[in-house]
């Protein structure tokens, strides 16, 4: 090789190296700044669960609520996880991680997207117990438009389409929690309309609290709906150490008033977390059931016009 063509051959690894170090630097300045734009803005995932930039309500007061919806205190502790948003979320392993859970869940299906019937129906053939994740309307614009929405305007004929379209989608779901739905829920008219329609297709409720002033609870109970509300939200901080103290504190609800109910999503550090947490949990002898059988265990029948008072 001539001196000249060694030359030449040196110079292009040399341009190589530069344009090499000068993408990565450049790269780094970039992502630290969009990283410290991220963080000025307001997070992404309360929005996503409440329809609200305000971050979910606390739970109501344990120690207010009646005695005859607290289980015994000869009784084991009882705690209900209700994993929310299969159907959009679509990823087979984080699927079959919450399908293969040895504890009992709740799997709540989005109805409208293309893999949603499919995600019930592998969720059902696994034993698992099946909601509707039924989309309301929140109090702020978001991105996501789901095909099936309940809306303020909605009027009995409304709901009755929607709720049609839904379980024609997920025909094996028992009951409904709300997706969203922080302006829903707060419009008592709207809530008692769906409770009527709940009611008459014999589904039972879980309100998933998006906002203080949810009347969806009170409104179920009234119609005669089976139904009970949510304590805490799991993954609202998506990071698994999160949701492990959330999940000690769901159990700690749990042992002051006999049973708890926390609501979690897709998410691989959601999954993490629970596996990790029930073996103790497990051990120190607290008991896991789907939404549906707590429901059963701690309201039964609910009579119409005579539940009112049974809500806190």
């Amino acid at each position: 090789m001539t001196k000249k063509r060694r030359a030449k051959r040196s110079l292009a690894w040399l341009n190589v190296v530069f344009w090499s170090a000068a993408v990565f630097v450049w790269g780094m300045i970039f992502s630290r700044g969009a990283g410290e734009r991220r963080a000025a803005e307001p997070r992404s995932d309360p929005l996503y669960v409440t329809g609200s930039r305000r971050p979910p309500p606390a739970p109501t007061e344990i120690e207010e609520e009646p005695r005859r919806r607290r289980l015994p205190a000869s009784e084991l502790p009882v705690i209900c996880i209700i994993v929310d948003d299969f159907g959009p979320a679509w990823d087979k392993d984080l699927i079959a991680g919450f399908l293969n859970l040895s504890i009992e869940i709740t799997v709540s299906v989005i109805p409208g997207y293309p893999t949603s019937t499919q995600v019930a129906r592998r969720a059902a053939e696994s034993g698992r117990e099946v909601f509707v994740h039924l989309p309301m309307e929140p109090e702020e614009s978001v991105a996501l438009k789901e095909r099936d929405m309940i809306h303020i305007r909605d009027d009995a004929a409304g709901i009755r389409r929607t709720l049609d379209r839904a379980l024609t989608d997920i025909p094996m779901a028992v009951g409904i929690n709300n997706h969203m739905g922080s302006k829903a829920t707060s419009n008592r008219p709207l809530m008692d309309r769906l409770a009527a329609e709940v009611r008459r297709r014999g589904l039972c409720f879980v309100d998933s609290r998006t906002i203080h002033r949810s009347t969806a609870l009170r409104a179920m109970l009234t119609a005669g709906v089976p139904a009970i509300g949510r304590d805490l939200f799991l993954d609202v901080k998506p990071d698994s150490a999160s949701v492990v103290e959330q999940l000690y504190a769901l159990a700690s609800i749990a042992r002051r008033r006999g049973w708890a109910v926390g609501i979690g999503h897709v998410k691989w550090n959601t999954l993490a977390a629970i596996q990790t947490v029930f073996p103790q949990l497990e051990t120190e002898n607290y008991r896991f059931v789907s939404a549906g059988r707590l429901i059963n265990e701690i309201v039964g029948e609910v009579e119409p016009e005579t539940a009112l008072s049974s809500e806190p």
